[in-house]
């Protein structure tokens, strides 16, 4: 080979080396971000897949995510064109959960203090302030979201 060739072989190599090392990253940020969102969109509030990728997916690099959803193993797995996949399951209980390794399947947690708290309860203990009018702020709830979950028409979408 000429020198040339060998530069500008260097020079490929090198700039492919550099846009490896600092996308990459940002790819495992996109796919990580998805499968979590889906997963908690699909098993939590019980949403449909292409509604969550129309309606949440749909901006930046994220409108590049495949979507994988298991509904029997309650698993959701993302990637870009193959790349930097992403692996998040739903555990009742506990809610959906980024996996980071296929050690993270056996991992066990106590979710009794989770099951048993009352929503109500820790809600008012850590948020509310003394003062607070608690009519105003329900109806402040009722009007953000109906009852019928329709939640869409109101520009809102339930899930975390």
């Amino acid at each position: 080979m000429t020198r040339r060739k060998i530069l500008i072989l260097t020079g490929l190599i090198i700039g492919l080396a550099a846009l490896v090392i600092t996308y990459f990253p940002m790819l495992l940020i996109a796919t990580g971000y998805a499968a979590k969102k889906v997963c908690t969109c699909t098993f939590l509030s019980k949403r449909d897949k292409q509604e969550i990728v129309r309606n949440d997916l749909y901006f930046s690099i994220l409108s590049n995510v495949d979507v994988d959803i298991d509904l029997q193993k309650n698993i959701v797995t993302t990637s870009i064109f193959g790349l930097a996949p992403q692996t998040a399951v739903f555990r009742k209980g506990i809610g959906c959960i980024l996996l980071d390794g296929a050690d993270d399947y056996h991992v066990k947690f106590n979710a009794n203090e989770l099951l048993d708290a009352k929503v109500d309860t820790l809600f008012e203990q850590k948020y509310i302030t003394v003062g607070t009018d608690q009519n105003k702020l329900q109806q402040a709830i009722d009007h953000a979201f109906d009852p019928d979950n329709q939640l869409i028409e109101k520009g809102l979408r339930q899930c975390s």
